[in-house]
């Protein structure tokens, strides 16, 4: 496999859109498409940003993800990227139900972090906004970028008037 057949194939598995990871990469999605498909090789501030991002979607430490990327598959003295791809830790198809990955960072669900964020809340409804900026503010980078930062903002701001009116 290619770099970019690579990145592809963890892109999709992680269910990535190719808008959010060339953004998240400083690419335009020709740019990110050119890299997926072998023509061009990502500069190194790009292929930092596409290892932060799939290393956190598949839960492989960041200098692991970049090292293996960096040296254009090859990841350790004999091993290669390709087996990574093909190693059963990186499952064929993500439950996007019970374990949809841009609610995950490392062993922390989001889902947990509101509930712990939400324990002394005794408003419900400030407690549902607080929760949805929290929702919005860890997916944003593997979701819908920008807009789920908007969504966090609307709901932040709607959270600041209730909190003012009282």
């Amino acid at each position: 496999m290619t770099l970019g057949e690579i990145i592809a194939t963890l892109r999709a598995r992680a269910c990535i859109k190719q808008k959010t990871l060339a953004a998240y990469a400083g690419l335009t999605v020709g740019e990110l498409k050119s890299v997926e498909s072998g023509t061009v090789l990502p500069d190194d501030a790009s292929l930092s940003n596409i290892a932060r991002l799939l290393g956190r979607a598949h839960k492989i430490k960041y200098e692991d993800m970049y090292r293996a990327l960096l040296n254009k598959g090859r990841c350790g003295p004999d091993g290669s990227l390709t087996a990574f791809v093909s190693d059963t830790n990186v499952p064929d198809k993500v439950d996007m139900v019970n374990a949809p990955p841009h609610y995950r960072a490392g062993n922390i669900e989001c889902i947990d972090a509101i509930g712990a964020a939400l324990a002394c809340q005794s408003d419900p409804e400030q407690a549902f906004l607080t929760g949805q900026v929290i929702k919005y503010l860890w997916r944003w980078p593997l979701k819908n970028g920008a807009e789920d930062l908007k969504k966090a903002r609307w709901y932040l701001e709607r959270l600041i008037g209730k909190v003012d009116a009282k």
